[in-house]
C-alpha cells in the first residue's frame, strides 16, 4: 500500500515580501500568507490526512494551524524540516547577497560547500530525510501532510526525479502555500502526483515570492 506524503509550502511571509534570506530566522506570514494557508487548507479537505508535521518556524507552524483545524488534529512540530541555515547570510537582503561570488558558489550547488555558520546542502538533505525517514516509518499507508520551506522540498525532489543533489540548481523552488504530493510505494520507490501545485490559491497564487 503506498504512503502518500503532502509536502506544502509555508504561505507568504514577512521575509518573502522584504526580500531577506529568512533561514532558521524567525519571521511570521503576512494577511496574504494567512489567506493562502486557509484556501490551501481547504483544498486539502479532500484528502484522508491522518497526521501533520511541521517545522518548528512561526511561518510554517501558522501554515500548519488551519490544516490542523480543518482536520481536528495536531500538528507535530520538528525542527528538522526547517529551512536551510545560511550562517552569516540569514537577514541579508538577496540584492546584497546575489553580489557576493560565494553566495553564488552556493545558490549553484557545491554540495559541500557552506557559509560561515550554516549548513551546506548535504546537511540539509541528511537531517530532512531523517525526518521524512520516521514519518514514513511511522505512517505507513497513510495520507501525511508536513509544512516545509522551499529548499526541503527542492533536496527531496532530486531523489524523486532521480537526479544527484548536485544538480539542485535545476530544481524550481514551489510557489507559497502549494502543495507537492508524492506517493511512496512498499519499495521506496516515489511518484510525484502533483508537484507545486497552487491552482487553488486563485488571484493570491500571484503575490510576490522569494526563495528562501
Amino acid at each position: 500500500m503506498d504512503t502518500k506524503l503532502i509536502f506544502v509550502r509555508h504561505g507568504q511571509s514577512l521575509a518573502n515580501t522584504e526580500k531577506f534570506f529568512a533561514g532558521h530566522i524567525d519571521v511570521p506570514l503576512t494577511d496574504i500568507g494567512l489567506r493562502q494557508a486557509e484556501k490551501m487548507a481547504d483544498f486539502l479537505k479532500s484528502f484522508p490526512i491522518s497526521a501533520i508535521y511541521s517545522s518548528d518556524l512561526i511561518r510554517c507552524t501558522e501554515t500548519a494551524r488551519p490544516i490542523a483545524s480543518h482536520f481536528g488534529i495536531d500538528f507535530i512540530r520538528d525542527a528538522r524540516l526547517r529551512e536551510v541555515h545560511a550562517g552569516i547570510w540569514q537577514k541579508k537582503g538577496f540584492d546584497f547577497l546575489n553580489a557576493s561570488a560565494d553566495y553564488k558558489v552556493w545558490r549553484t550547488c557545491t554540495t559541500d560547500f557552506r557559509p560561515e555558520g550554516g549548513e551546506n546542502m548535504r546537511d540539509l538533505w541528511e537531517r530532512v530525510y531523517a525526518s521524512v525517514a520516521e514519518i514514513l516509518e511511522k505512517h505507513k499507508g497513510e495520507t501525511v501532510a508536513i509544512v516545509t520551506h522551499a529548499t526541503p522540498i527542492r533536496v527531496l525532489k532530486t531523489g524523486w526525479v532521480g537526479v544527484p543533489l548536485s544538480s539542485l540548481s535545476q530544481i524550481d523552488s514551489p510557489q507559497n502555500a502549494s502543495i507537492t504530493v508524492v506517493n511512496y510505494k512498499e519499495n521506496g520507490k516515489a511518484e510525484i502526483t502533483l508537484d507545486s501545485e497552487n491552482s487553488f490559491l486563485g488571484a493570491l497564487s500571484a503575490a510576490p515570492t522569494t526563495q528562501m
